[in-house]
């Protein structure tokens, strides 16, 4: 950002508004303190819950376990920890609520928004390059006070303020260091640099990519005027002095980068989020940067979080009023604040409170704006008094529409279903969560260990396996059931069993459905038993059905099934897998038992029609078959079930049990659970060549 040479054609060094512009910047800065603390001790549960618990997840465990460079958060499995920023912020969350003897919640909010009040000064500093007036000045940093985005976000239980506090005290300390060759700001803007780089890396690169353009701007400056000033640093020294600088924080940036993704490749789940597998969400793509859509909820964003459309008109309005040196920098600015979105575009499409840093640019450019009013002569004090007016009243106005709404309304407490979870819990034992992705609100609010299966490795049974292998000694205690599979049996049936845990649910409610292990039910009934608790159904009466622990959801292609069956199957359970062939030129559904395939029923579906058999060298062989068991059954949604056809197939012993079998059923029944087509081992539990297929399964 270049430095003014005012003259009396630019910017007259007093007008009016400069006496109380001290006045108006304390007052509007208590009214900010004022709404920044209400609903202060409001639950997390308002905007980006997902985020605030995560990082107050991390912040309690820090607190219980100390500073760790691969903190805990555990919500994967072993190591427990799925680092991604640095944790200054988390480790000054817990040590000050420890040592003030204060909720982690309120220390939260206490030092976001201390850092945001910390990044005020620096802002003051970057704005003496525009404005040489002292009163004038403050009415950049005035303006930063009025970004809903930064107001609510700094209050928040987030790392935003933090990172974006350190980056504009880096660029102002090495724009310093430049000017005047300190060796005090060059260590200053080393300090920040690094920290800013390792709590967020994202909003360092906006006012890195500033830092560097002011110095190309400053390096050509000096080898354009010749400069012979002792003062400052010279153009050697300065850009050798900056090229270092960008060396050490970027290498320590990118070993800090290296050290997480090492951590989260010990785990299955943690695995798929290092810095390359995400390389493309943080960075999002070019068809994404050119689509009308990407602009509009960009568009939405800013005057959300910014300006408002009709704040933006007034201080478009207001640059044609202004002088060009303030003009030139207010559009600099503005272009400056869509650096952001242009670089991390899919973050910047997904997460709002990415705005932060770009909102707290774009309404210091404002306040480049409102200085540059206040300093015309041409214009007079009450027309300078009503535009103020006028743009704090469009601000408090979208402040209180949008982010303001939230902290005058309270959010929702926790689920109680969250208390039940930690109450039936102990806290050295696990709980498994589906349903749930990325979400940390249970693990966070019940202070318990987690395994949260994401949305995308929900059928993924081997990274369960793993994760679940590397438990060593510690305890599965319980499974939260959510989401699309939370009615579906045969798929419950397998993890509750893989887990060690009762079939039925013991609490179900929206937030999920709460499976527990056998010996924690007693206690757990006795505590709640008669209780009437919020959007909880509690079940005590649980039936503890062994299930075939060989039984393992397979991947299901639905189309491979469409030249057999009338609907495709929604579920498959197999030991060894199920594959569709030839069988005497038709195809069939071959497999060896036990098996299960789940169909959901079709609309007003009353018969079925099926063919089922063995192949006819299971009785021949050296080992011949003992038989298999064929049932087809409703799997009702208590975990019990309704039998609908069953027979045994012996074709060792009884002939007319060899070849094809047909099933005719002409009233199933009202059906609400997924009706399942079974092949199970014989009476002796003997599986030796129990090779069955069905040869269709039509429903009429």
């Amino acid at each position: 950002m270049p430095k003014p040479k005012h003259s009396a054609n630019d910017a007259p060094p007093a007008t009016g508004l400069g006496g109380g512009a001290l006045l108006g910047f304390l007052l509007l800065l208590g009214i900010t303190l004022w709404l920044m603390t209400r609903a202060w001790d409001a639950s997390l549960l308002d905007r980006f819950q997902f985020r605030q618990t995560q990082t107050a997840l991390s912040a309690y465990w820090m607190q219980q376990e100390g500073f760790h460079f691969a903190y805990l958060t555990p919500i994967f499995g072993p190591p427990w920890s799925v680092p991604y920023e640095f944790p200054l912020y988390q480790w000054l969350v817990a040590s000050f609520s420890t040592t003030a003897h204060i909720s982690l919640l309120s220390a939260a909010r206490a030092v976001g928004i201390i850092f945001f009040l910390i990044a005020l000064p620096a802002i003051y500093g970057l704005a003496s390059l525009i404005e040489p007036d002292s009163r004038r000045r403050l009415f950049i940093p005035a303006a930063v006070l009025t970004a809903p985005v930064c107001l609510f976000y700094s209050r928040a239980f987030m790392i935003e303020s933090c990172a974006c506090s350190l980056a504009v005290w880096f660029l102002y300390a090495h724009i310093r260091s430049l000017k005047s060759g300190s060796s005090w700001w060059a260590a200053l803007t080393l300090a920040t640099g690094i920290l800013a780089a390792l709590v967020k890396v994202t909003t360092f690169a906006l006012f890195g990519l500033a830092a560097f353009a002011y110095t190309l701007y400053w390096l050509w400056g000096k080898v354009r005027s010749h400069s012979s000033e002792q003062s400052g640093l010279s153009p050697l020294r300065g850009f050798l002095t900056s090229a270092l600088t960008a060396i050490i924080i970027l290498t320590i940036a990118r070993s800090w980068i290296g050290f997480t993704d090492s951590i989260k490749q010990t785990n299955a789940f943690a695995a798929s989020l290092t810095s390359e597998k995400l390389q493309s969400w943080h960075f999002g793509t070019i068809h994404q940067r050119i689509d009308p859509e990407f602009w509009r909820i960009i568009a939405h964003n800013y005057s959300e979080g910014a300006l408002s459309l009709f704040g933006f008109l007034l201080i478009a309005f207001g640059l044609f009023l202004i002088p060009s040196i303030y003009r030139r920098a207010a559009i600099i600015g503005g272009l400056w604040s869509l650096t952001g979105p242009l670089l991390f575009s899919n973050l910047y499409a997904v997460h709002e409170y990415y705005y932060f840093s770009t909102a707290l640019i774009a309404t210091a450019s404002v306040g480049i704006v409102l200085a540059g009013l206040c300093s015309s002569q041409k214009l007079g004090r009450s027309i300078k008094f009503g535009f103020l007016f006028a743009f704090l009243f469009l601000q408090g106005a979208n402040f209180y529409s949008g982010y303001g709404s939230t902290l005058f309304k309270l959010p929702e407490p926790p689920p109680a279903f969250v208390n039940l979870i930690q109450e039936a819990v102990p806290a050295d034992e696990v709980v498994v969560i589906y349903g749930w992705d990325w979400n940390t609100l249970i693990p966070y609010y019940t202070q318990r260990r987690v395994i949260l299966i994401p949305f995308s490795e929900e059928n993924n049974n081997e990274k369960l396996e793993q994760v679940l292998s590397s438990l060593g000694e510690i305890r599965i205690a319980a499974l939260v059931m959510a989401g699309t599979h939370k009615e579906e049996v045969g798929f419950i049936r397998w993890r509750t069993q893989k887990l060690g845990l009762a079939g039925q649910p013991i609490a179900s409610s929206s937030a999920g459905n709460l499976y527990l292990r056998p010996d924690l039910i007693p206690a757990f009934s006795s505590k709640f038993s008669g209780q009437n608790i919020p959007d909880v159904a509690l079940d005590f009466n649980v039936i503890l059905e062994p299930l075939d622990p060989r039984l393992k959801r397979r991947e299901l292609i639905a189309s491979e099934y469409s030249p057999v069956t009338s609907h495709p199957p929604i579920a498959i359970y197999s030991q060894w897998g199920v594959q569709v062939d030839a069988l005497a030129g038709q195809l069939a559904i071959f497999t060896n038992a036990p098996t299960e395939l789940h169909f959901a029923v079709p609309n007003n579906a009353t018969r079925i029609n099926a063919v089922v058999g063995m192949n006819e060298q299971s009785h021949l062989g050296a080992s011949p078959t003992d038989g298999i068991e064929v049932v087809i059954f409703e799997r009702k949604l208590d975990g019990s079930r309704r039998v609908i056809y069953q027979r045994y197939l012996d074709p060792l012993n009884r002939p007319d049990d060899r070849g094809e079998q047909l099933i005719t059923i002409d009233h199933i029944g009202s059906a609400t659970g997924p009706l399942v087509f079974a092949l199970y081992a014989g009476p002796s539990g003997n599986m030796a060549c129990d090779w069955g297929y069905w040869r269709y399964i039509k429903f009429k």
